[in-house]
Order: structure tokens, then C-alpha cells, then sequence
């Protein structure tokens, strides 16, 4: 199975980046314990404020993912803050690696 990879867009509004992350540090550290989750990695733009992406590398098919999402403990109250604090909703883009495009320095 060719890994899945999950980049996620959140648009937050100004002031909020202290209460997403604060809020999302208990699931993300809850997901690095799936022994499926091969990467990730959070990251904001450099030139705009209140946009961060993150990038999952998966070894999981998208249905799995999404029906294991909502069963995580720690799941809820992020989704519950990221109401509070999205300035739109955040845009999901999954996505498949292309065999013998991919590169990786050891």
C-alpha cells in the first residue's frame, strides 16, 4: 500500500495561534503514538500570519483515517476550539506519493 499523505490548512484568526496550539499539542501527541502515522510535521507561512499547515505521512487507507478521527480522546475539544478559532474552515488535501517520484536523504 502506497503511504497516504494528509495536508491540512488551518486559517486562524489573529490572535488565536497560542489557543489552536494549545489545544491540538494533546492530539497530535496522541497521533505520533499510532504506529501508522510514519511522519509529521507542523509548519506556518513565512510572509502570512495565522496559517498553519500540517503534513501527515500515513500507512492507512482515507477510510480508516477519517473512521479513526472522531474516536481519538482528545479529538473533540480540539474540533470544539478550532470552531472558535478558524477564520475559515481549514482546507484537507490527501493524497497518494507517485512511485519513483519520491526522494528521501538518509
Amino acid at each position: 500500500m502506497a503511504p497516504l499523505i494528509v495536508n491540512i490548512t488551518y486559517y486562524l484568526k489573529p490572535g488565536t495561534e497560542d489557543q489552536f496550539w494549545e489545544a491540538g499539542k494533546p492530539l497530535l501527541d496522541e497521533l505520533k503514538e499510532d504506529e501508522r502515522l510514519q511522519y509529521v510535521n507542523a509548519m506556518q507561512f513565512s510572509h502570512e500570519t495565522g496559517i498553519v499547515r500540517l503534513v501527515e505521512v500515513w500507512n492507512a487507507t482515507e477510510d480508516v483515517l477519517m473512521a479513526d478521527l472522531s474516536k481519538r480522546k482528545h479529538y473533540q475539544s480540539f474540533a470544539d476550539t478550532l470552531k472558535e478559532v478558524q477564520e475559515r474552515e481549514q482546507q484537507v488535501d490527501i493524497m497518494t506519493a507517485i512511485e519513483g517520484y519520491e526522494y528521501m536523504k538518509a
